[in-house]
């Protein structure tokens, strides 16, 4: 499993990862993006994502984040408020 302490995450930064099976993006600073959209687009074999504490800011676009996301069987989050 990926672990990511990042603090900024771009439109489609995992589109099409098909390697990436489970990730952990729970230590992420979700409040501090304001676009985020097709994050994990077309990922088709990813199974597992730990969000964490899944908060984003007014106007976040988070259109297709899991489009065509066809393995995904686990979200995991303590707070979720988009």
């Amino acid at each position: 499993m990926m672990d990511f302490s990042i603090t900024s995450l771009y439109d489609s930064a995992f589109w099409g990862c098909s390697s990436l099976t489970s990730i952990d993006v729970s230590n992420f600073g979700w409040g501090n993006i304001q676009y985020s959209s097709f994050v994990f687009a077309n990922c088709t074999n990813l199974r597992t994502i730990n969000l964490g504490d899944f908060y984003t800011s007014d106007g976040v676009d988070l259109n297709g984040f899991f489009q065509g996301c066809k393995s995904l069987e686990e979200i995991i989050y303590t707070r979720f408020a988009p």
